[in-house]
């Protein structure tokens, strides 16, 4: 059925006026959401809990997408790179505690790369879904730390180029957080998927590592050349039907 015609949509925590923005863009108008906290307790005649499994179905990130308007821009017209800090606000980890380094590293190499690219460091408070979706979607590349923001990146277009950081306890060979939803989002939407593991601080903070970072972006955006192109037959939901 359509979403419009639903009694009911349960939603808890974050950002509220967010969530019920999301849902608008779906379909789901503001009056037929009712917003729990975990402690509610919640009657209906039919639950429909999303949990892991449905999130790693190509097929649902695409309608997503489509659902949101994303447009299927060429890599050559996007000049925009997004950096997703998590230096700003009350944030539970994930911070690089080298961050004006690495901003100076990326723009560095954008400028020897001379096509005009720019950089934009990314904080989501405050932004409407409009403006976070136009800012997304007009992306060549998105660079940043594990968390919240990058888990945007499913309103990128085909072809963006995603360089994950995470923070790595190198002593015991550890992962302080695991891949998830941008490497899923990446994987099922034809993005060029980069990871770096970076030395982990206290309370996962991490310190980026500039030659590691220098390589990866010597390869997904090199100075001559257009790097590694994601796989066509990810990109041709966005050229032709979705429902395919």
């Amino acid at each position: 059925r359509p979403a419009s015609n639903l009694s009911v949509y349960a939603a808890g925590g974050g950002d509220r006026a967010r969530v019920l923005e999301l849902l608008a863009a779906v379909g789901v108008p503001p009056d037929r959401v009712v917003l729990t906290t975990a402690h509610s307790a919640l009657s209906a005649r039919a639950l429909r809990f999303g949990c892991d499994a449905p999130g790693l179905h190509p097929y649902l990130w695409r309608r997503l997408s489509v659902a949101f308007g994303v447009r299927a821009v060429p890599p050559l017209d996007r000049s925009l790179v997004l950096y997703m800090t998590r230096n700003v606000g009350k944030v539970s980890g994930r911070r690089v505690l080298n961050e004006p380094l690495v901003l100076e590293l990326i723009q560095a190499h954008l400028e020897r790369r001379g096509r005009g690219e720019h950089l934009h460091v990314f904080s989501a408070s405050g932004l409407s879904f409009h403006r976070t979706r136009a800012l997304l979607n007009s992306a060549r590349a998105v660079v940043g730390p594990h968390g919240g923001a990058m888990y945007n990146v499913h309103m990128c277009a085909p072809q963006t180029t995603v360089i994950e950081f995470f923070p790595f306890h190198f002593a015991s060979n550890k992962y302080a957080r695991f891949a998830d939803v941008p490497f899923h989002a990446s994987a099922f939407l034809g993005f060029d998927y980069w990871h770096v593991a970076a030395p982990a601080a206290p309370g996962q903070d991490m310190r980026v590592e500039e030659q590691e970072l220098q390589q990866v972006l010597d390869r997904a955006l090199p100075v001559h050349g257009e790097g590694i192109a994601a796989p066509p037959d990810l990109r041709l939901w966005l050229e032709g039907d979705a429902d395919r």
